[in-house]
């Protein structure tokens, strides 16, 4: 009995020594999604919900909300980019615009997790692609680029929305 105690007590040690938030996710985790920067039809910066972890030296992503249909832009051509869906993630680390620059994901992980995918054919630095077919929510967009760089955003779609009031619905949706 005593050992079986000893036994269940370190199980719990562990495991709540491993707690990563939602589903055992952090920032580093494909899927994941920590904060979300708010950037209008023109591609501003208006402003951010939370503290996102995106990684976009050489790329932007606009409107973000989006309606459907995300405008992608680079200053290399643009080659492939990915869809996948995320998962809200709830931490508060101020450092992780730094952190994320040491993380990368295999090209394999993405299209493995990926629901759309689309091939650039020509030398492209901006595009635009319809997502309106997705459903609400959270995604990531994970953009190849001719030079084999990975950029990705956060962003959130609504096909049906036109108009986002300000970023704190994202309080609801990611509760």
């Amino acid at each position: 009995m005593k050992g079986f105690l000893k036994l269940s007590f370190f199980c719990l040690l562990i495991v709540g020594a491993c707690d990563e938030g939602s589903d055992g996710l952090n920032y580093e985790s494909l899927e994941a999604t920590t904060g979300l920067q708010w950037v209008d039809a023109n591609g501003n910066l208006v402003g951010k919900w939370k503290i996102p972890n995106d990684y976009n030296p050489s790329s932007a992503i606009y409107p973000n909300p989006s309606n459907g249909i995300i405008s992608i832009s680079a200053l290399e051509p643009l080659k492939r980019f990915w869809i996948v869906p995320a998962t809200c993630v709830n931490e508060n680390n101020s450092q992780i615009p730094n952190l994320i620059s040491s993380v990368s994901y295999s090209v394999e992980d993405i299209e493995a997790r990926s629901v759309k995918d689309f091939v650039i054919q020509s030398n492209n630095l901006n595009v635009v692609g319809d997502l309106s077919d997705l459903s609400s929510g959270i995604y990531k967009v994970f953009i190849e680029l001719d030079n084999g760089t990975i950029n990705w955003f956060s962003i959130y779609i609504d096909p049906q929305q036109n108009n986002f009031p300000d970023l704190e619905f994202l309080d609801l949706v990611c509760n």
